[in-house]
């Protein structure tokens, strides 16, 4: 069906104008060796391996120098039908938006078909190995987007390519829920998964989007779910788009080790020598190297030293994923001696909440309702807002988020009582007047808790009931 001028001029203005990457051909000869089709100039004999698009930052360092920093990649599978720019513009857009779009590069690849499949696994590891090899990108920060049979094949690449991916978004679809094997230690050894799914789209992109979180969750993977209300078959949604990318941006391989340049920077940051103490440019290279090797540095320096420093990592620890140690590290500076470094980590616990660290929520749940007006707990529904503004009205994903911030409807203060049914407000139809008489307020307070003990992720009832369920 062709779409109206008016039609197609809203769409434009909501996505925004095409972007001009460079296409190209990625060509191989029968040695292995890769060439680009627009810099053949010879009748050799080279085969096709995969159309793709491309955008660089503009100061690329060169290969093989130290100039500047490695990059990273996100690697862009388009929908049913589409073409190898496509999702690399929402990628694109989305960096540029975040401010990071001068630390990656952008490939867009193009399916053997209209859609993709198991066929295209292989041109596609070609693809990120030459890519790997053509510019300086480090190989723990290589990243999978996709939207619809795209967003499908994100996640069927990051399942099948473990050695390569560090994590996968999928938009429109579900990570293929037949490939989700048991393994072990899948925290320790797998990439992590980030799933949007539009509560506006078609039933069979919801029940495989269902049945692929249910999987990882069965299997004990990391993994994100945002059902979005009012999105349909599309990866055009910004704070999605935003949130998924600064999610990915945080993930770094798990089993590829950093270079020895970095673990010496990480061991200063560990173990700062008397009289230089850690500065913020020493945890803004923590964060920038990430994951497991940073937590190890954090879990030291979040203990150490004054409260200054102290405070600097644990604004780091709120800038990165970098493991469950670290996390419980920054659990235990809520009771650091300095006011300043508690109310610190209080914001860096609800990043870790909101991308679903269990002990970061527990935290915070247990903070929310402890009796007592303390500065603290107002910080905290803070950051319980922050952690639960992508499920409400979706999907649930954690129950005991909303049970304690419906506990806190019944608080003697009114100032956080107060907060926390802003929060809760548009979850559901529950009349409540944090200014009623006690008597009234707590028959109101008890209708949102049981409201809140009702909750079941939507990935948990497709498991247990086996078909799609009902909302």
């Amino acid at each position: 069906m062709r779409l109206s001028l008016l039609t197609a001029a809203l769409l434009f203005v909501i996505a925004g104008p095409a972007l001009a990457l460079s296409e190209d051909d990625l060509l191989q000869d029968p040695a292995g060796a890769f060439l680009l089709a627009s810099k053949k100039k010879d009748e050799k004999d080279f085969s096709q391996v995969i159309h793709f698009a491309r955008e660089l930052p503009k100061d690329v360092p060169p290969l093989g120098t130290s100039a500047g920093k490695p990059l990273g990649l996100f690697v862009c599978f388009h929908g049913h039908g589409g073409k190898a720019p496509n999702e690399a513009e929402t990628v694109i857009r989305t960096l540029k938006r975040l401010g990071k779009l001068g630390d990656f590069v952008v490939l867009g690849a193009k399916s053997k078909d209209a859609g993709w499949t198991d066929a295209d696994l292989e041109p596609v590891t070609r693809l990120i190995n030459w890519a790997l090899k053509e510019h300086a990108i480090d190989p723990r920060r290589v990243y999978t987007f996709g939207m619809s049979s795209g967003g499908y094949f994100s996640g069927n690449y990051g399942l099948s390519h473990p050695e390569l991916i560090a994590a996968s978004v999928v938009f429109g679809s579900g990570v293929p829920a037949h490939k989700v094997k048991e393994v072990r230690d899948p925290l320790l050894t797998m990439p992590g998964f980030y799933t949007v799914m539009g509560l506006d789209d078609d039933e069979p992109h919801k029940e495989s989007s269902r049945r692929g979180s249910g999987k990882l969750k069965q299997h004990g993977y990391r993994y994100v779910y945002r059902e979005v209300d009012g999105l349909g078959h599309s990866s055009n949604h910004p704070p999605t788009n935003d949130d998924s990318l600064l999610w990915a941006m945080t993930q770094r391989h798990k089993l590829i080790a950093p270079p020895e340049s970095e673990l010496a920077s990480l061991r200063a940051v560990a173990r700062p020598s008397p009289g230089r103490p850690n500065g913020a440019e020493a945890f803004i290279e923590l964060v920038r190297i990430g994951g497991l090797p940073a937590g190890a540095a954090l879990v030291t320096a979040l203990g150490a030293g004054d409260p200054p420093q102290r405070q600097l990592a644990v604004q780091a620890a709120g800038k990165g994923q970098h493991g469950d140690e670290a996390v419980a590290a920054l659990v235990r500076r809520l009771k650091d001696a300095d006011a300043g470094v508690r109310l610190a980590a209080i914001p860096a616990l609800g990043v870790a909440a909101a991308w679903r660290a269990p002990a970061a929520q527990e935290a915070l749940c247990l903070l929310a309702v402890q009796k007592g007006a303390a500065p603290e707990r107002s910080a905290v529904l803070d950051a319980l807002a922050h952690t639960v503004r992508f499920q409400i009205k979706g999907d649930y994903q954690d129950p005991p988020l909303f049970k304690a911030l419906s506990a806190v409807l019944d608080d003697e203060d009114v100032a956080l009582r107060t907060r926390a049914a802003e929060i809760l407000k548009p979850a559901a139809n529950h009349p409540y007047d944090p200014a009623a008489e006690p008597a009234a307020r707590k028959a109101a307070a008890a209708k949102w808790q049981e409201w809140a003990v009702s909750l079941i992720p939507t990935e948990d009832k497709y498991l247990t009931t086996g078909g799609r369920p009902k909302r």
